[in-house]
């Protein structure tokens, strides 16, 4: 047989032994939207209003260990329904696993979000991010797809294409930022400038104005 064919066979066999090693985990997750904590930034030219949320159902007693090319499919239920804004800029969304034996390089994922209100799926927004010390799902929505939504629960199925060596997960978060735009410096001037030549013109009109009375 042609070694180039032997080197063929043996690489499909490689694929198929590393595919059928591949783990497809399911995760039941809760969240209480009364514990999103806010917290405000400015990063380059944009202001960020980001809330963050733990979720509960995975930890220490219920760890799992994962590897490249494994599947992670999790459901998360909110103990109330809660709104995501709208922002003029973007809307960012995260979910978060963290655990132990993270390679020092960038992890990577991708896969999709559904948002649902109830049986209704109000939102999906597909992703691939890259990461380090974590696994994050993360997608970046801009106008006019990141609109408003309502929802009371989401699913996350997510596939793991970059992850040197194995990591231990116990711990999820979620998040979202709304994101605008922030002036640059030049711009702030102009802006000033332009509020306070208004103030005087107002200030002028209302002097002129006194003196036609008197």
């Amino acid at each position: 047989m042609n070694w180039k064919i032997l080197a063929a066979v043996a690489a499909l066999g490689a694929g198929a032994a590393s595919q059928s090693h591949a783990t497809a985990f399911t995760l039941s997750l809760t969240g209480d939207p009364t514990t999103f904590t806010e917290t405000q930034f400015i990063s380059g030219s944009s202001a960020y209003d980001q809330f963050s949320m733990g979720l509960s159902g995975l930890d220490a007693t219920n760890a799992i260990t994962v590897s490249q090319g494994d599947t992670i499919s999790s459901t998360v239920t909110l103990t109330s329904a809660y709104t995501i804004g709208t922002a003029s800029g973007h809307t960012d969304i995260l979910q978060f696993f963290f655990g132990e034996g993270f390679p020092s390089e960038n992890t990577g994922v991708d896969g999709t979000f559904n948002f649902y209100d109830g049986a209704s799926l109000v939102a999906t927004f597909g992703y691939s991010s890259t990461t380090s010390s974590s696994l994050a799902s993360y997608t970046a929505n801009f106008p006019p797809g990141n609109p408003a939504f309502t929802f009371d629960s989401f699913t996350n199925d997510l596939t793991i294409n970059d992850l040197a060596t194995s990591a231990t997960l116990d711990n999820s978060s979620f998040s979202y930022a709304l994101v605008t735009p922030v002036p640059e410096p030049a711009t702030w001037v102009m802006m000033m400038l332009g509020v306070g030549a208004a103030g005087l013109a107002l200030r002028t009109g209302r002097r002129l104005k006194a003196g036609v009375a008197a």
